[in-house]
Parts: C-alpha cells; sequence; structure tokens
C-alpha cells in the first residue's frame, strides 16, 4: 500500500515537471535568450557604474585643477597689468577658485557679446550644433542597429579586415592626431588663456573707471584714503588688499603701501560726516 503511494506521487511529479516544460523548443530558445539578456543587462550596468566610480574622482580633480591655473592667471595677470607683484598679496586656494568663478563669469560675457557681434560666429555655432545633433542621431542608430543583430551569425574576418582598413584606421589616425594637441591645450594652454582674457578685460574696465575720479563712483566704485592718525598717506581706489598691505590708484600712481596702525576710510565719509 505505501509502496502505491509512492508511486503514485513520483508520477504526479513526473506530469507536473511535463507540464510546466515547454512544449515547444523556439520557446525554450527564447526564455533562455531573455535569461541571457537579463544577465548581460545586469554586467553592463555593474561595469557602468564601476566605471564612473573610477572615473568621477579623476574628473573631479582634473575640474580643481582647471579652475586653480584659471584663477591664478586670473590673479597674476590683474596685478600685473598695474604692475603690481603678485607675491605681495599671496592668496589661498579657495580664494583661487572664486577667481575662477569671475574669470570664468567675464569670459563668458566676452564671448556672448563677440557672438551676437558676429554673424559669420553665429552661422558656426549653428552648423557645430547641426552637425553634433546629426553626429549624435547617427551613434544611436548604429547602436540600436547593433542590439537588433545581437543573436546572428557573426560577420566574416573578411569584412571585419575591411572596416578595419576603410574605417577604423582613418578614423582612429586623425582623431589620434588632433586628440593629443587638444587634450594638451584644454589641459594647459585653455586655462591659462581664460584667465588671462578675462584679467585684461577687468583690468581695461577698472582703468576706465579709475580715471573718472572718485567723485564719478563709475560703477559702484569709491575712493578710500589710507591715514595714520591724522596724517592722510595715500587717497585713491583699492586696487588688492590683504591683511597687511593695500594697493591703491593715486590719480594714475599706482601705490603699495602698508597697513600696519594704519587704517583706510572713505573719501564720501569724510565728506559728509554724521
Amino acid at each position: 500500500m505505501t509502496k502505491n503511494r509512492v508511486d503514485s506521487t513520483s508520477n504526479r511529479q513526473v506530469q507536473a515537471l511535463r507540464t510546466a516544460a515547454p512544449s515547444d523548443p523556439l520557446e525554450a530558445d527564447d526564455t533562455a535568450s531573455r535569461r541571457g539578456g537579463e544577465l548581460e543587462g545586469g554586467h553592463e550596468k555593474q561595469d557602468r557604474l564601476a566605471s564612473w566610480k573610477v572615473l568621477a574622482p579623476l574628473v573631479g580633480a582634473a575640474t580643481l585643477y582647471f579652475a586653480y591655473l584659471v584663477g591664478v592667471t586670473f590673479q597674476q595677470t590683474y596685478l600685473g597689468r598695474f604692475g603690481i607683484n603678485p607675491g605681495a598679496f599671496p592668496q589661498g586656494r579657495s580664494d583661487y577658485l572664486v577667481f575662477a568663478v569671475l574669470a570664468a563669469m567675464k569670459d563668458l560675457d566676452i564671448v556672448l557679446r563677440v557672438m551676437m557681434k558676429s554673424k559669420a560666429l553665429l552661422s558656426a555655432a549653428g552648423t557645430l550644433a547641426v552637425v553634433g545633433a546629426v553626429s549624435f542621431a547617427l551613434v544611436e542608430g548604429a547602436t540600436a542597429l547593433g542590439k537588433r543583430h545581437r543573436g546572428r551569425p557573426a560577420m566574416s574576418a573578411r569584412k571585419k579586415l575591411l572596416a578595419m582598413y576603410l574605417l577604423a584606421l582613418p578614423l582612429g589616425g586623425v582623431y589620434l592626431m588632433f586628440a593629443v594637441p587638444a587634450a594638451f591645450a584644454t589641459v594647459m594652454v585653455l586655462p591659462v588663456e581664460l584667465g588671462a582674457a578675462a584679467a585684461v578685460a577687468i583690468t581695461t574696465d577698472d582703468l576706465a573707471d579709475y580715471q573718472k575720479g572718485c567723485a564719478t563712483h563709475s560703477h559702484g566704485k569709491r575712493c578710500f584714503n589710507l591715514v595714520d592718525g591724522k596724517e592722510t598717506i595715500a587717497t585713491g581706489f583699492i586696487i588688492q588688499q590683504s591683511k597687511d598691505t593695500v594697493a591703491l590708484w593715486d590719480s594714475g600712481i599706482v601705490k603699495v603701501l602698508p597697513l600696519e596702525k594704519r587704517g583706510l576710510v572713505s573719501v564720501d565719509s569724510m565728506k559728509n560726516p554724521k
């Protein structure tokens, strides 16, 4: 009796397994391909996450270096235009990052002004935008086509070799020819040029304001008196100031003076005492 029960139970399990098993070989292939696709998708996501974990610190460090170089160049160029030694006004890293933001804003203003005045630059920017959109569409189309062709017979060796000689090698050579100098210029030359251009533009604007005199208050700039007790040492616009030193534009003469036991008083407050 017990044996018959065991046999009947085993027969039911076999029937259940047969029923659960796919009756069509195509269905089995589809199921296997779906599982394989899911596994490949999971591996791709893990690879992307791992690559971002590696690239994110590198991109962050490169961005900080880029901004720091822009700020240093901006500060040195700005003081150099007034004939001031940058060593007289040492700055911290955070100060250089602030200078980099100021330089970036000024460079953006310069670029926008030039683009609005030049039709050639506007047309070039539009052409680049169209080319970029078309390139993006081609890349997306090639990616979608590659996904459709998955699972089909691989390309023959002759076709791969032909594609390599006709496409890969010429495009790779052209890319390397321009990528290496462009990368060097981006890392080393471009930050210097951005900082210097912004410093020259801001210096030109400041000089134009300084030459109008203290009474004009051009762009909100005001004059200060450097006083030692009751004696006025110098009067002019503040070009740069640190804890111990100040650089003043005094009627066309740049004066770098110590601040020890001295004070800066606004000329307007002295004219209009309360």
